[in-house]
C-alpha cells in the first residue's frame, strides 16, 4: 500500500504533456503527499473532454457515502481508502462506477515503501515525472463538498517485492502519455481494455534509494 509520495515537478512541468488544459490548482513542489492531503489529479472533463489538472483530497469519498456505526466521519472512512486494488476495482461495489467512468491519474515524481532493513525505500522512475492510476469522485453533504481521489495498486515488481516489507503490492505507474490517454478515455469503460495498463512497472526502470 502506497502512503506516501513526492512531487518534485512545477505546475507548468506537469502541464506541458497535455497541451490545452484546463488548470483549476495553485501547487507547491516537491512536498510529501501524505493519506488527507491535496494532492495533483488529472482526468478528463465528463462534459467536455478536456484535460483538467486540479487538487482533490487523496482518500476515497464516494458521492453515496453516509455516515455510519463504523464511520461516524468521512474522514475516518477516508483514511482507510487511500488505496484500491486494481484487480478488483472494477468489480467493488464501492469502486465500480468509478472505474467505468470515472478514472484519473495522480502526478507523482517518487514514493515510499517500507524496507526491510527498517524505514522507507524510496522510488523513482526513470524520465521523472509519472502517473499513478487513480479514481475520483465526488462528495457534497450539509455543510461541505469534498473532491477525492484513490490509487490503485498492483503486485509488487521483483525490486520491490524483494526490499519490501508488509504486503506485496506496489502502485500502479504509467510512464507514457498514450498509457495515460488510454487510461483516462471516458469511452473505454470496460477493465479488458485496460488490464495491460494495470500490470507492475518493469523494475529496470525504476530506482530504488535505500535509507541511510
Amino acid at each position: 500500500m502506497c502512503h506516501r509520495f513526492n512531487v518534485k515537478q512545477n505546475l507548468r512541468q506537469i502541464a506541458e504533456p497535455f497541451g490545452d488544459v484546463q488548470l483549476r490548482l495553485d501547487l507547491a513542489p516537491d512536498t510529501d503527499r501524505y493519506p488527507m492531503s491535496d494532492v495533483v489529479v488529472i482526468r478528463r472533463d465528463v462534459d467536455t473532454d478536456e484535460w483538467i489538472i486540479e487538487l482533490r483530497q487523496w482518500g476515497w469519498l464516494p458521492s453515496h457515502w453516509k455516515p455510519s456505526a463504523n464511520y461516524k466521519t468521512r474522514k475516518k472512512y477516508q483514511r482507510e481508502r487511500f488505496n484500491a486494488r486494481s484487480e478488483t476495482a472494477d468489480s467493488t461495489w464501492g469502486f465500480r462506477k468509478a472505474f467505468s467512468s470515472q478514472r484519473c491519474v495522480l502526478a507523482g515524481s517518487s514514493f515510499y515503501e517500507p524496507y526491510t532493513g527498517g524505514g522507507e525505500a524510496r522510488y523513482t522512475v526513470a524520465g521523472g515525472l509519472f502517473f499513478f492510476a487513480g479514481l475520483w469522485d465526488h462528495w457534497e453533504g450539509e455543510d461541505e463538498t469534498v473532491d477525492s481521489c484513490t490509487m490503485l495498486t498492483t503486485e509488487a515488481n521483483p525490486l520491490i517485492a524483494a526490499n519490501r516489507t508488509g504486503r506485496q503490492r506496489q502502485p500502479v505507474i504509467l510512464t507514457e502519455m498514450e498509457q495515460v490517454a488510454r487510461y483516462c478515455d471516458l469511452e473505454i469503460t470496460e477493465r479488458t481494455h485496460l488490464q495491460s495498463l494495470l500490470d507492475p512497472l518493469p523494475e529496470d526502470v525504476m530506482t530504488i534509494h535505500i535509507p541511510e
